[in-house]
């Protein structure tokens, strides 16, 4: 319906109208397109596009490279930030699932809906970075197969999976003290702190080598109570 306020024109090509809708500056444009529709809203820059499909909608938001898509399923939308390359925010439908694409190629931080929970891809293939919601725990995929590193919350507190099954490296905080998994069902490396001090687990129950940290001073408890030769 037409008021006194609103003017009607008649583009020229079919279906094609515009409609000044009363207040300064707000114009409504149909395209022509079914369901296509573009409206400015008054402020400068401020432009609303229906795009045509159901719930689709793009907002420019006056700032330079603002925009703002409602991407039509529920909870569905992107934003971009800026004017800077590929700076892009995106919710994904469910509470509290972001994705922000961070500028540079392959850059990506998503929120994962629990509190905390953000997985990076820092750009070199398979690089990974994800905080697991307690502080300081943060596991990062190093891009080659099978290695990971985990950060396990108490200060120097590092866990690295180096690849092959069951190879596996702890830092365990205090300086120098490293246990390393070598694959074997109960091979262990314990490096103790100390310049050359290291305890081995050999495997067998009760069979371990300690380097004492002397050179050539070795000792073995080789698994039967009492049994124990010292190399000096």
């Amino acid at each position: 319906m037409r008021t006194a306020s609103t003017v009607e024109r008649l583009l020229g090509a079919p279906g094609q109208v515009e409609r000044l809708l009363g207040a300064p500056g707000q114009v409504e444009r149909l395209l022509g397109a079914p369901g296509q529709v573009e409206r400015l809203l008054g402020a400068p820059g401020q432009v609303e596009r229906l795009l045509g499909a159901p719930g689709q909608v793009e907002r420019l938001l006056g700032a330079p490279g603002q925009v703002e898509r409602l991407l039509g399923a529920p909870g569905q939308v992107e934003r971009r930030l800026s004017a800077a390359p590929r700076q892009v925010e995106r919710l994904l439908g469910a509470p509290g699932q972001v994705e922000r694409l961070l500028g540079a190629p392959g850059q990506v931080e998503r929120l994962l809906g629990a509190p905390g929970q953000v997985e990076r891809l820092l750009g070199a293939p398979g690089q990974v970075e994800r905080l697991l919601g307690a502080p300081g725990q943060v596991e990062r995929l190093l891009g080659a197969p099978g290695q990971v590193e985990r950060l396990l919350g108490a200060p120097g507190q590092v866990e690295r999976l180096l690849g092959a099954p069951g190879q596996v490296e702890r830092l365990l905080g205090a300086p120098g003290q490293v246990e390393r998994l070598l694959g074997a069902p109960g091979q262990v490396e314990r490096l103790l702190g100390a310049p050359g001090q290291v305890e081995r687990l050999l495997g067998a129950p009760g069979q371990v080598e300690r380097l004492l940290g002397a050179p050539g001073q070795v000792e073995r408890l080789l698994g039967a109570p009492g049994q124990i030769l010292c190399l000096l």
